[in-house]
């Protein structure tokens, strides 16, 4: 069984949360993702990522078994598709796959990127706890 390099760059980038949808701990590296934006989204607390040639998107970049990314992909729900990135760590660039924010939910972004710390201080706690 081979493992799936995946680029996060929302809840995900949280060992947290990870954590409790896998039951692994990953040991994820520093990325950037360039021609793509992130951006909050209204009345959630996650963000979206969409294409923007003049934006990129600091992340990470895990390898992640099969079955992980079985359980990721149903946690990432129907807003949201799969699609193969170009990420850098450390200037080289690597195949991954992301996931990016379906057209028909674009009205959803506000115009305000979407912070990882801001996410743990304020809605970690409820989003474990499913809220």
């Amino acid at each position: 069984m081979s493992n799936i390099r995946l680029f996060v760059y929302g809840t995900l980038m949280v060992p947290e949360v990870l954590f409790a949808l896998t039951r692994t701990k990953y040991e994820p590296r520093a990325a950037v993702l360039e021609g793509y934006k992130r951006s909050g989204l209204a009345g959630r607390s996650y963000p979206g990522m969409v294409r923007d040639e003049k934006s990129r998107v600091q992340g990470l970049i895990l390898d992640v078994s099969e079955g992980d990314f079985r359980i990721i992909d149903e946690f990432e729900g129907d807003m949201y598709t799969c699609e193969t990135v170009y990420p850098l760590v450390d200037g080289e660039e690597y195949e991954a796959r992301a996931y990016v924010l379906k057209a028909k939910y674009e009205n959803l972004l506000v115009n305000s990127d979407w912070s990882v710390e801001s996410f743990v201080r304020k809605s970690l706690s409820a989003f474990l706890r499913g809220g």
